[in-house]
């Protein structure tokens, strides 16, 4: 009867202890999920190019602000070279353990595949075995040093910009874009009192709208409804009232891919 009674206090035990670690590993896996989603996005929106835009590095810099080197590992070999590359960068951030960096460099040696990274004006085509290298050597040599991720991911946050109510790294699902009626301001101050909108159809035709104030007009709706996917829509001459002194603002262009 003790024995069953021990018996059973070990089992409660075991779940007890078990249960932080299980719910740490989903909340990770999460995050990593979320990541991973975003990087997807951008190759969609940008051809598969990585533009690293202010979505993506939120959803980066939080997942490096909770997780592990150990967590990491798990991931380092994904089957997006983009993904398994910056998963890598952050891993040699983590890790004191050069050693553990070289297995994994020797595991990929042969992992050619190209990323392209297209930040600002530049573009930038390298292997992931290049850029894992590149990470090592810096380790190796102590340039590696640590950054307060979580800052980083609250400022990638406040950074974050769309004129489009269920917008995502440009991406517009149509049913979206059919209910919508005006446009959103960034900034709370500012409002919105014209903008221009173009639309770009997969044969090369090119329409234009004006609306004189944030709202979409009959026009630029009957138009929207006859969009595929694929199709883009470029939001520009943005103009807004500041509310705080009466000033007129010029807000920055918003291009969109309807999926």
């Amino acid at each position: 009867m003790a024995q069953r009674i021990l018996f059973g206090f070990w089992v409660v035990l075991t779940i007890f202890c078990e249960q932080p670690c299980y719910a740490q590993n989903s909340v990770v896996d999460s995050l990593f999920a979320r990541f991973r989603e975003d990087i997807l996005a951008e190759m969609y929106m940008h051809n598969g190019r990585i533009v690293w835009d202010n979505e993506t590095r939120e959803s980066y810099y939080t997942l490096l602000s909770i997780c592990t080197a150990e967590d990491l590992l798990r991931y380092v070999d994904d089957s997006v070279p983009a993904v398994r590359a910056k998963i890598f960068s952050g891993l040699a951030e983590k890790t004191t353990d050069n050693m553990l960096l070289r297995n994994i460099t020797d595991r990929h040696k042969n992992d050619t595949i190209e990323v392209t990274y297209a930040i600002t004006d530049v573009v930038v085509e390298r292997s992931v075995i290049g850029y894992m290298e590149e990470y090592v050597n810096w380790h190796a040599n102590k340039q590696v040093k640590y950054r307060d991720w979580g800052k980083l991911a609250a400022n990638a946050r406040k950074e974050r910009f769309t004129l489009i109510r269920g917008a995502h790294h440009g991406i517009i699902h149509k049913d979206t874009l059919l209910v919508t009626n005006s446009l959103q301001s960034p900034i709370g101050r500012l409002r919105i009192i014209s903008f221009t909108l173009s639309t770009l159809a997969a044969d090369g035709s090119v329409d234009e709208f004006r609306s004189e104030d944030d709202r979409l007009t009959s026009q630029m709706k009957a138009r929207l409804s006859r969009l595929w996917s694929g199709d883009r829509l470029f939001i520009d001459e943005i103009k807004a009232l500041d509310t705080t002194d009466g000033a007129v603002r010029i807000l920055m262009s918003g291009v969109f891919r309807v999926k």
